[in-house]
């Protein structure tokens, strides 16, 4: 399908819990809707999504004296927040932080509950992310190459990766290393990241694959070992983790991205309002240096450039699936 960038939008992280602080009063200037704000989370509390968005959302309540909460609305790839957002008042009262690949799961979901370009409204980019390949931690494996090996001696029970999401595009990442890695890898759906790490920490399935900030905690506490990553340069968070082009397979580097989203009615004043205030939170340095250490590569943009590349995003995974032998579900 099509995707043109000639739609309105180019105008131009405890689920529901409590809010973080008592409001101290509207800032001087504030475009936003005077009431309480609302944040959107489609991942459990706890998780990579979770964590970073109360981060934002703490620093930005201190910044403009206004109550934020943030809402988990866990459900297959994440799509509950984009569902809500949807359908939210025109006030831009509520936004949502979500990854692009709970937008690209449009591509291979029948019945996907809204579409990344007509239903959302798009704020800005926060920053990249990349996919990790890892294993259970007494696998004996130590390099991508090693684990290659060791999957094509029983690839029907070896070759199993656990991904973090239901029905999404996750699964075609896994095709897409069956394809270059010469293995055949089986994608398993698990209902979100700990109960992935908790299988592979006991040894109840070989291998997962997620974004990084999925991980890394399981990582630093040696609960996973990190073969891979799939960017172009190392994470920070992970310097010891090389990434494909090291290891001789370039053509598995894929970058991901957040971004912050709101309501398809919310007018163009108060979404340039948002990106203005959620630029200055993510780009001080304290909280940039703590999404760093989340595994993002922090990069704000516009709204219009976060529609681009929204459009962009979505027409590589519609290529990418039907180069995969997938059929597109839009």
């Amino acid at each position: 399908m099509p995707i043109t960038l000639s739609r309105r939008r180019s105008l131009a992280w405890l689920g529901a819990a409590p809010a973080l602080v008592p409001s101290l009063g509207r800032a001087q200037g504030n475009l936003l809707p005077d009431k309480p704000l609302r944040l959107v989370v489609g991942f459990a509390a706890g998780g990579g999504t979770d964590l970073m968005a109360r981060l934002i959302a703490s620093r930005l309540q201190r910044r403009i004296s206004q109550r934020i909460t943030v809402e988990n609305r866990p459900g297959a790839t994440g799509a509950p927040a984009g569902e809500m957002v949807k359908s939210s008042p025109s006030d831009g009262s509520v936004i949502a932080l979500m990854p692009s690949t709970t937008m690209a799961a449009r591509v291979v979901t029948p019945n996907f509950p809204f579409d990344p370009m007509i239903d959302l409204t798009p704020i800005m980019e926060v920053g990249a992310f990349q996919g990790a390949l890892a294993v259970a931690p007494d696998l004996p494996v130590k390099t991508l190459a090693d684990y290659v090996d060791w999957v094509k001696a029983d690839p029907r029970t070896r070759g199993k990766v656990g991904t973090t999401a239901t029905d999404s595009i996750l699964d075609f990442y896994i095709r897409l290393f069956s394809r270059e890695l010469g293995v055949q890898l089986t994608g398993v759906p698990f209902r979100g990241a700990g109960a992935l790490v908790h299988d592979m920490r006991d040894g109840l399935i070989p291998a997962g694959f997620a974004g990084i900030p999925s991980f890394l905690t399981a990582y630093r506490g040696k609960e996973i070992r990190i073969l891979v990553t799939s960017g172009r340069k190392r994470v920070p968070a992970a310097p010891n983790v090389p990434v494909v082009g090291e290891v001789g397979h370039p053509e598995l580097e894929i970058a991901e991205w957040y971004g912050f989203f709101t309501a398809p009615t919310v007018p163009a004043p108060v979404v340039s309002e948002w990106n203005r205030l959620l630029v200055a939170v993510v780009t001080s340095r304290d909280i940039a240096d703590q999404l760093t250490q989340f595994g993002l590569d922090v990069e704000t943009t516009t709204p219009e450039e976060t529609t681009a590349r929204l459009a962009t995003h979505l027409k590589y995974w519609h290529d990418m699936v039907a180069a995969l032998g997938g059929t597109p579900a839009h």
